[in-house]
């Protein structure tokens, strides 16, 4: 029986890694090698036989010590395959967070929603402390055609969208990524308590990606030609990745966000697709979301700390 391999960044097989991870029944952008790259300095890899399953280790060094923790932009990582049975093995999860519990003193990472129920329900790692963080994930297929879909919207979401509609917005591509940053640091960033580095990292992602063809911004101007909101979608793996987002403050009550979605549901229907909110456990923010029609897709962060196992809602 193959066995899990603890290999550090200059050992892995980069091609072989991102191949199991394009090819996963849970593939997802973020697992990839050079958005790995992109998010984090420092990561290593759990391998599972000839790359049959992948397991992203981001780290930060702090004094001397190393810790494991998740990084921004990059929501749900954790274990990949395109073999299920691997996802679901309960010696596959010990050996990975027992592999992890005694590289690391603690660490913090996040399991991708199909790989949840197995990883809550096989933690046995003896006196060692786990907790496990509920995290909410909304998501909206778009395999169906868009009157199906708009018969779903909340009567909010189309009081709202009715409402931008009559102020003759429009929606267009943006090129220029800095023109977003403008008003996401005004509006987003100092919320958000972001810095200089994390701004660093939100261009990396977008210029990688708009470099593979997988990444476009898009934005909502009045009649005046003033932008009123952003987005910015990674189209990869039969999903669009709602990443960064971002309404001026004092123009929010036109509605440029709900108009912004509306359109792309409308541009995407009726594909195989999945629209990825990323999701919030802001209520405000899930609110808004399921006004789409978006159900909860979750998943769990877990956490190593010095206490007894403990499962938090």
């Amino acid at each position: 029986m193959a066995s899990i391999s603890f290999l550090k960044n200059h050992e892995i097989d980069k091609s072989k890694w991102d191949f199991c991870v394009q090819n996963s029944v849970n593939g997802k952008v973020y697992a990839c090698s050079w958005y790995l790259d992109c998010v984090a300095n420092n990561w290593d890899g759990l391998v599972y036989g000839d790359y049959d399953l992948v397991f992203p280790v981001i780290y930060k060094y702090i004094v001397c010590f190393k810790k494991i923790y998740h990084p921004l932009f990059c929501q749900q990582l954790g274990p990949f395959s395109k073999f299920p049975q691997l996802l679901y093995d309960p010696i596959i999860v010990n050996s990975i967070l027992s592999c992890l519990s005694k590289k690391y003193s603690s660490f913090e990472f996040s399991i991708n929603h199909d790989a949840v129920s197995f990883f809550e329900k096989n933690i046995f790692l003896n006196q060692r402390s786990i907790s496990i963080l509920h995290r909410t994930n909304l998501e909206l297929d778009l395999s169906v055609d868009y009157k199906t879909l708009f018969d779903q919207f909340s009567n909010n979401t189309k009081r709202n969208l009715k409402i931008a509609q009559a102020s003759d917005l429009v929606m267009r591509k943006i090129q220029d990524f800095d023109e977003f940053l403008v008003i996401y640091k005004a509006n987003v960033g100092v919320k958000a308590n972001l810095n200089m580095a994390d701004y660093d990292i939100m261009k990396s992602v977008f210029l990688n990606c708009k470099e593979r063809n997988i990444g476009f911004l898009f934005g909502v101007y009045d009649v005046h030609n003033a932008l009123l909101g952003c987005a910015f979608f990674i189209s990869f793996l039969k999903r669009h990745i709602l990443l960064f987002n971002v309404s001026i403050h004092k123009k929010k009550h036109m509605g440029a966000m709900t108009y912004l979605l509306n359109e792309y549901i409308k541009q995407n229907c009726s594909k195989n697709t999945i629209l990825d909110f990323e999701g919030s456990n802001l209520s405000g923010v899930q609110r808004f979301y399921k006004g789409f029609g978006a159900v909860e897709k979750n998943y769990i962060s877990i956490k190593k700390s010095l206490f007894n196992i403990k499962i938090l809602d």
